[in-house]
């Protein structure tokens, strides 16, 4: 959707705009009851643990977490390889393989690492987080736009790493959420810092274990194959994005887990239009009307913090007392893509209640 301002994203966690987020895509797994609870953000739970798990996926690519474009194995990923900072459900960062890091100038930041040791027993340093970003910087990763800030890495000592920016970026720390890969290690061998180590790769099957369980994510070609072995008790656990699942696998005995994922649907104002009309238009838009018809309350709104000074960071909480009056006529434009013009319609519909028209342009 077309609108003026500069455009931030930040991996998973969130894009920074001048004006409203509209929906959030999240991804489903869905979990048999009596199961456990996978969490690639926590410590397995001690009691109640299954020694053996089954995992299924569609979207297989490849084990190394920096190339793959797969959001599944994204996801799986996080069991073997841990990040720099990790991101809390609430939308906060933590310590990861980063155990402290501070702003020491508007473009500068010092990072220093924990005592983190990889599976073969030695230690991650400094030389593997540079590394890490400069193999992201010259392969097509999904976490380029991460790194794309950084101008210039300095090694200060084993465990101290120092990153210039090309600019001053709000919310720098956020991006240091990809994983860290030991250096000389990118496409010969699966060793990371997670809690699960890659025991196994044979045909369809990839074997993750750790000291209490062991893991088998089973790979499928369609997601029909795969949601036929989970109605036959065969998979312990699926991950899918599709929202419409109970047509296929019904919702008795089964529980789910949402999982914030990389799409975010989201509008933009022309840059002259007033403050109190840009802020009357959001409230306008029922955002859990459409995620309601069009995605049977599978998505999720966003809520989480936008850059500072962008127009919600400042007046999301105001009150108008002099409200400016909505154009009777209003212009929304959208790329070419049958998922925007779905929920372009939806807002359409909703200020048609109101008597203001939408102008729909394809872009």
């Amino acid at each position: 959707m077309k609108g003026e301002g500069k455009t931030k994203y930040i991996k998973s966690i969130f894009v920074v705009i001048i004006i409203i987020l509209l929906l959030l895509a999240i991804y489903i797994i869905y979990i048999k009851n009596n199961t456990p609870e996978i969490d690639n953000q926590k410590e397995l739970k001690k009691v109640n643990i299954k020694k053996e798990v089954s995992i299924g996926i569609s979207e297989f690519d490849t084990l190394n977490p920096i190339t793959t474009q797969s959001l599944e194995m994204q996801y799986i990923s996080k069991l073997i390889y841990k990040s720099l900072v990790e991101i809390t459900q609430d939308f906060n960062i933590k310590p990861g393989i980063a155990k402290e890091w501070s702003k020491t100038g508007e473009k500068e930041y010092i990072i220093k690492l924990d005592d983190v040791m990889w599976q073969n027993g030695s230690m991650v340093t400094a030389r593997d987080v540079e590394f890490t970003i400069n193999t992201i910087k010259e392969t097509d990763s999904i976490y380029k736009p991460n790194v794309e800030v950084i101008e210039k890495i300095d090694i200060i000592d084993n465990k101290t790493i120092k990153l210039e920016l090309m600019e001053e970026t709000s919310f720098f720390e956020y991006l240091l959420c990809f994983p860290i890969v030991k250096e000389n290690t990118y496409n010969t061998e699966n060793i990371g810092t997670g809690s699960y180590k890659v025991e196994e790769i044979k045909n369809k099957e990839i074997i993750l274990k750790n000291e209490t369980q062991k893991i088998t994510i089973k790979i499928y070609d369609t997601v029909a194959e795969m949601y036929s072995d989970f109605t036959k008790e065969k998979l312990d656990y699926l991950i899918t994005k599709n929202y419409a699942y109970e047509e296929y696998i019904g919702h008795i005995g089964i529980s789910e887990q949402l999982i914030i994922g990389r799409n975010y649907y989201y509008l933009t104002f022309n840059k002259k239009m007033e403050k109190q009309v840009k802020n009357q238009i959001k409230n306008l838009i029922n955002r859990e009307e459409i995620i309601y018809k069009l995605y049977n309350n599978k998505y999720k709104v966003a809520t989480f913090p936008l850059e500072y000074g962008s127009y919600l960071n400042s007046y999301i909480e105001e009150t108008n007392t002099d409200e400016s009056p909505i154009p009777n006529v209003l212009s929304l434009g959208i790329s070419n893509d049958e998922e925007l013009y779905k929920i372009a319609e939806q807002i359409k519909d909703q200020f048609n209640k109101k008597n203001i028209e939408i102008n729909i342009r394809v872009l």
